[in-house]
């Protein structure tokens, strides 16, 4: 594995569990091939398990788990955020997401409807603190689901009897293989399905987002779920109650990816819908093959509506000039609000689901 979290790692890692007709992948491996973490003997995690706020906060989590589902989402956030500073203590650099409950975050999606995760991992920005998130500020999505529910989803079942009779006048063969019709029932959570939803939602939020990564928590059972555009991927679960340092690797292996690792554009921002009527500009000069002194870069115009493509010089020390003053603003929303989401992000319930 390359030492980049990029997308075609996690072809790679699809494609090989597909070859072994494998669609979970182990926890230790998603983390590894997804988040691209591996253990740091520098980081002592034992030591942030055993601390005292720490083990406050985890007892009262665990306590929450014998209450309705909406209160366990503080008390695991503020565990998470917790252990998360801890965590930036032992590797000298400041976590750059944190934690969100469910009253606390509203996700706005790219019709202007409202969403509410359970729990949001969101940047840790100052802007962002009581404030509306778009899908391009969330990086990971936590839902919690019960024990036992969900949406029960059931084929055709045909029973067959011990003696199966033959018609007259036909005969059997021993040479023909007996077949008998591949029945199956699998019972998928709505917080499974609630995911996939926000997966699809974050692609069509924007081209340039390359995959997703969402998690469930059942009880004290972590699960992680990978989407791109081309499959989907899901961690086998662990029980962190039994073992706190598999939440603390968890929290290590999300605390300081780049926006790259996160599936985001580095230098694309999601423009705010705007009526097309006035996105409409004056079509620019572009830059010429003749002209060799530009080169077209891409590169926020300071509104929060559009982004601009603008000629820079290439090698032309100081700042960069725009090409003619022109700008040619892109309506993200517009042009990609109408592509079809692949269809394995809807197949994955009814595939990965056991």
């Amino acid at each position: 594995m390359s030492s980049n979290a990029s997308s075609s790692d996690h072809d790679s890692l699809i494609l090989k569990n597909n070859l072994k007709n494998v669609l979970i992948s182990s926890f230790q491996d998603f983390l590894q091939d997804v988040f691209v973490f591996k253990p740091n003997n520098n980081i002592n995690l034992e030591k942030i398990c055993r601390d005292d706020t720490t083990c406050s906060l985890f007892r009262i989590f665990l306590s929450s788990l014998t209450k309705p589902e909406c209160d366990r989402f503080e008390p695991f956030t503020n565990l998470a955020n917790h252990m998360s500073s801890l965590i930036a203590v032992e590797m000298h650099r400041e976590c750059s997401i944190f934690a969100r409950p469910h009253d606390t975050v509203a996700v706005r999606n790219s019709s202007g409807a409202t969403r509410y995760p359970d729990v949001v991992f969101a940047s840790k920005s100052p802007t962002l603190q009581g404030n509306p998130l778009d899908w391009s500020d969330v990086k990971l999505v936590l839902e919690f689901k019960a024990k036992f529910g969900g949406i029960q989803s059931s084929e055709l079942s045909i029973q067959q009897s011990n003696t199966p009779s033959t018609p007259s006048g036909v005969s059997t063969s021993d040479d023909a293989p007996n077949k008998s019709p591949r029945t199956r029932a699998s019972k998928i959570s709505s917080a499974t399905l609630q995911l996939a939803a926000y997966a699809l939602e974050s692609f069509i939020h924007g081209p340039y987002r390359s995959h997703v990564v969402h998690g469930t928590i059942q009880e004290s059972t972590l699960e992680l779920w990978y989407y791109d555009r081309v499959g989907t991927m899901r961690s086998s679960g662990v029980d962190f109650s039994k073992n706190l340092v598999l939440l603390a690797q968890f929290l290590v292996a999300i605390s300081h990816l780049s926006e790259a690792s996160w599936g985001l554009h580095p230098r694309i921002t999601y423009p705010q819908l705007t009526p097309l009527s006035r996105s409409l500009r004056p079509h620019p000069k572009l830059p010429t093959p003749d002209d060799k002194s530009s080169s077209l870069d891409i590169k926020s115009n300071g509104s929060a509506n559009d982004f601009s493509f603008q000629s820079a010089p290439e090698s032309r020390p100081g700042p960069a000039h725009p090409f003619d003053g022109a700008t040619i603003t892109v309506q993200i929303e517009h042009l990609f609000s109408v592509i079809v989401f692949p269809a394995s992000i809807l197949w994955l319930a009814g595939e990965l689901v056991l």
